[in-house]
């Protein structure tokens, strides 16, 4: 399987969870990338957003290959998907296999100065 594939299928598994907690609507989704190694801090953390219909299998499929897109430009630079952050009447709600708080505090933070800065 290629890093191209792998990558896609790492990208759907983790936002699997999202699917199964909302089944459709058009959201605003956040993709958090974390350092692969080192101190997470406000500076290492990237963050990309894209809004996605989950009742629409096109958007999903493009939300995908842009998704997919990124975090394998984001690995070269030595950052992994952490997961998704979802925006929901005005809550952010996280997705990771792994939760971390410390990310999670930090990344809610920065997803609030991006909803400001637009």
């Amino acid at each position: 399987m290629s890093i191209r594939h792998q990558m896609r299928q790492k990208v759907e598994e983790l936002f699997s969870e999202v699917l199964n907690k909302f089944s459709e609507g058009t959201f605003n989704v956040y993709v958090i990338y974390i350092p692969s190694e080192g101190e997470i801090d406000e500076e290492s953390i990237d963050i990309f957003e894209k809004k996605v219909n989950l009742s629409d299998k096109e958007s999903l499929k493009k939300f995908f290959d842009i998704v997919t897109k990124v975090s394998l430009e984001n690995d070269v630079k030595g950052l992994e998907i952490y997961g998704y952050a979802v925006e929901k009447d005005g809550e952010i709600i996280f997705f990771s296999k792994e939760r971390n708080e410390d990310v999670e505090e930090i990344a809610k933070e920065l997803i609030e100065r991006m909803k400001e800065e637009v």
